[in-house]
């Protein structure tokens, strides 16, 4: 499974372990690195369900290092740069994606569709 979901569209571990868990827990899967471009600048969201104007991110913590308040204003900055440009924004962590009762509350929560079911009730899990 994880071997089949691999794509080298994902910038890390934490992105690509997120999106196997996305679709273990049979929730549609995501668009990977979508180009955004919003107030002059281009961005390339983690996760994009395109239809419903929702991007994810996963926040490994090795771009934390050495500099966290620099690296977080940066990121509101560009999440308040997408949402003018009419996306709605949600954050994964490590701790959602290690426990799948967290992940499937945090992608409930934030309007991620279930899977596309094929004609024999199968999910269809790959685009």
């Amino acid at each position: 499974m994880a071997w089949e979901a691999s794509t080298s569209l994902s910038e890390s571990a934490g992105e690509t372990l997120a999106r196997v868990r996305m679709i273990r827990l049979a929730f549609e899967p995501p668009e990977l690195q979508l180009v955004v471009t919003a107030d002059g600048h281009r961005f390339r969201p983690d996760y994009a369900w395109r239809s419903l104007a929702l991007l994810g991110e996963f926040d490994g913590q090795g771009k934390y290092a050495g500099n966290e308040g620099a690296v977080r204003r940066a990121e509101k900055e560009r999440e308040e740069a997408l949402r003018r440009a009419g996306f709605r924004v949600f954050r994964l962590s490590w701790a959602d994606i290690s426990n799948p009762h967290a992940l499937r509350r945090a992608l409930s929560a934030n309007g991620v569709p279930p899977a596309v079911r094929d004609e024999r009730g199968n999910v269809r899990r790959f685009r």
